[in-house]
């Protein structure tokens, strides 16, 4: 955290953090239904392990030009970072004999920057509760992905083996930006009541693809 005072008029603080994040997860599971004389058994091994790491930062300026006017600015930045591996196997049997087995590995990896700022402007009259200001903001952000899906199931039917292979490439692009203003006038009609106008303007852009490639 920082916070300072740049002269007698100006004032600047913000913050950075860093995050990292491990979670592992392994898991073995054995199933087993019993019907007349059959016994169906089906086994799983499975390992997951997801690392997210993040940064977070921000700013802001404020300048009090005079006792009339006013000026914040704040900028702000953040990332996100994931990496995930799963990893399992299994097998199904009937009576002790292979039904089929197989396997499923699937890797990840994402990036999420988002950028943002505002920035405002305040000015009072010379007449007690006549103001007028001004804020504009806008933001960017996106995510990309790239993940890789391998899945291999082996069936046994009558002393033959038929695998069915399943590769895939998987590739996503997220994308949103924004932008806006809003202007705000007041006047005091009374010494109780004031009197507020305001007008504010957002515009919005979303743009998604996703892209799966059968190798």
């Amino acid at each position: 955290n920082y916070r300072d005072d740049w002269g007698s008029k100006i004032e600047v603080y913000g913050s950075y953090s860093f995050s990292d994040k491990q979670t592992s997860t392994i898991k073995n599971s054995t199933q087993q239904n019993v019907f007349q004389d059959k016994l169906n058994s089906y086994l799983q091994n499975s390992n997951n392990l997801n690392t997210v790491d993040n940064h977070r930062a921000s700013f802001n300026i404020e300048y009090k030009i005079d006792t009339a006017n006013y000026i914040k600015f704040n900028p702000s930045f953040s990332k996100n970072k994931t990496y995930a591996i799963y990893y399992s196997d299994f097998i199904s049997q009937i009576n002790d004999r292979k039904m089929s087995d197989g396997y499923m590995d699937d890797n990840s990896l994402s990036n999420s920057p988002n950028f943002s700022g505002s920035f405002l402007y305040n000015h009072r009259f010379k007449k007690r509760g006549r103001t007028i200001s001004f804020n504009l903001n806008a933001g960017s952000s996106s995510t990309k992905s790239d993940e890789d899906y391998d899945n291999l199931t082996t069936l046994y039917l009558g002393g033959l083996a038929k695998d069915t292979l399943q590769l895939l490439n998987i590739l996503q692009n997220n994308n949103n930006k924004n932008y806006g203003g809003k202007i705000s006038y007041t006047e005091p009609i009374t010494k109780k009541r004031n009197l507020e106008i305001n007008y504010s303007y957002n515009y919005q852009y979303i743009d998604n693809n996703r892209s799966t490639y059968n190798i």
